[in-house]
């Protein structure tokens, strides 16, 4: 089988948007299959079955996946290329960070002509992001737009988790456990644990922030999803480590039908096709 290499943030974008399970484990079994039932406790069944696609993706069991095949479709201010696929795991692209901000939703609303106009906006002025602070710059631009505007900042590393690559399954195991505790503690908290709570289920964490009104809330509730966020990122690791991957390796095929192209960096200007 013909396979390349894709960096964390497109093999991660891949599960639910391309891949879907074909039937599979009902969503009760489903936290024992990922780690154990305490999950249940942190993630909402979409963030345990997108989870779950990428188990079956590192494992190779493409059999129990089945094809849906879209563009990705991103919300994003700034312009997003096509995702790339790679040669070797030594290509300078492969590790290379994704970053970006999500349209704030104070622009969502005006309708998709005035985001098309935001985003042309901002990607034409994006110099003045990297010589002004970011304050400024959105400043600058909400004035344009007349609303106050702070876009959530999107970062997702590639290069991998640099605090767990060196662990052993049982060390890392060790560590989803612990993150885990950790999180479950915040949402059985006396004072603030209600909040949590009430929001630990939400899509994304910018939107469980805006439900919450109390500033000392927030910061527990920020930090209860900057948890369950290292708990996705320790399992998707715990995953590779359990089948012995190196990188994140994915057939061609599939990179192709899911309009993925070849790196110019490391294929060079034809590419293959498989």
């Amino acid at each position: 089988m013909d396979v390349a290499y894709v960096t964390k943030y497109t093999h991660s974008q891949l599960a639910g948007s391309f891949l879907q399970t074909d039937g599979g484990p009902s969503i009760d079994s489903l936290y024992s299959i990922l780690f154990d039932e305490s999950l249940s406790r942190l993630l909402n069944n979409k963030e345990a079955l997108r989870l779950y696609i990428q188990k079956l993706m590192i494992e190779f069991k493409f059999e129990e996946l089945e094809f849906s095949p879209k563009k990705f479709n991103r919300k994003y201010v700034f312009a997003v290329g096509n995702p790339k696929f790679h040669n070797s795991l030594e290509c300078e692209f492969l590790s290379s960070d994704f970053t970006n901000y999500k349209v704030p939703p104070e622009i969502e609303v005006l309708g998709a002509d005035k985001v098309r106009e935001f985003q042309e906006f901002c990607e034409n002025n994006k110099r003045e992001l990297q010589e002004k602070s970011e304050d400024v710059f959105w400043a600058h631009v909400g004035a344009k737009f007349r609303v106050r505007i702070n876009p959530a900042k999107v970062n997702y590393a590639n290069s991998g988790i640099r605090d767990v690559r060196g662990m052993t399954v049982d060390q890392i195991e060790s560590l989803v456990a612990e993150t885990i505790k950790e999180a479950v503690g915040m949402a059985d908290h006396p004072l603030h644990g209600q909040a949590v709570r009430r929001v630990r289920y939400a899509p994304h964490r910018e939107k469980a922030l805006a439900a919450i009104g109390d500033d000392d809330a927030r910061k527990v509730v920020g930090s209860f999803f900057n948890l369950k966020q290292n708990v996705i990122n320790y399992l998707f690791e715990l995953y590779k480590k359990q089948s012995g991957a190196e990188g994140y390796v994915l057939p061609v095929n599939l990179l192709l039908a899911a309009d993925i192209e070849p790196c110019k960096g490391c294929f060079g200007s034809g590419g293959r096709r498989g």
